[in-house]
């Protein structure tokens, strides 16, 4: 037992010498914010509807757009959630269909929109750059609860793979990427993975 107990104690003092990175705190405020700040229950999609989301991918089908394949995933989930589409501007999706792709990738507007619901959770869906990255990340720290991001560009593209990190980072949330031409199946499993409901 003594054996086990001395590493044990060399790494907790090890531990405590570290320095405080603040990631518990700025978590804690996050999800457990002051009752001015108190977010509310609704877990929010905000879906890129942009232009490049009218480009086709290789799939199981031989070929289908983007808008598509994200039309099909969320179809059957899409009453779970406040549905937010942006491209260059910003619209809630009543019914579940999103309007044809158009414009481009004003995310911090989405998000400024998001944050005037208080969400509990916020999942940002996109295939590319934000037209605006610093607005971006200054506005998602207005917003609520946590933020989580599904990245479904090009996994070649680091920049926008690593921005989409960086918010999910700032959102105390989860990153994920994934291919598009893997399906409307997947893509669906991933959503309510990174933003669960009931």
């Amino acid at each position: 037992m003594s054996d086990l107990l001395n590493p044990l104690q060399s790494l907790i003092s090890q531990a405590s010498q570290l320095q405080d990175s603040g990631a518990a705190k700025k978590y804690q405020q996050r999800v457990f914010p002051s009752a001015k700040q108190k977010a509310g229950s609704s877990k929010i999609l905000l879906l890129d509807i942009s232009g490049s989301m009218g480009e086709y991918v290789s799939d199981y089908y031989g070929g289908r757009r983007k808008i598509e394949i994200l039309q099909n995933a969320i179809a059957p989930i899409a009453r779970h959630y406040e549905i937010l589409a942006f491209s260059s501007d910003t619209q809630w999706i009543k019914c579940g269909i999103l309007p044809e792709p158009c414009g481009g990738t004003a995310m911090h507007l989405a998000l400024a929109v998001a944050a005037e619901v208080r969400p509990a959770q916020t999942l940002v869906v996109s295939d590319g750059h934000p037209d605006d990255e610093k607005a971006a990340l200054a506005t998602a720290k207005r917003l609520t609860g946590t933020i989580s991001t599904l990245y479904i560009g090009s996994d070649s593209d680091n920049k926008a793979i690593e921005f989409m990190r960086k918010l999910a980072r700032l959102g105390c949330g989860q990153a994920d990427v994934m291919e598009l031409s893997l399906g409307a199946g997947l893509l669906q499993e991933k959503v309510q993975k990174l933003l669960p409901y009931p």
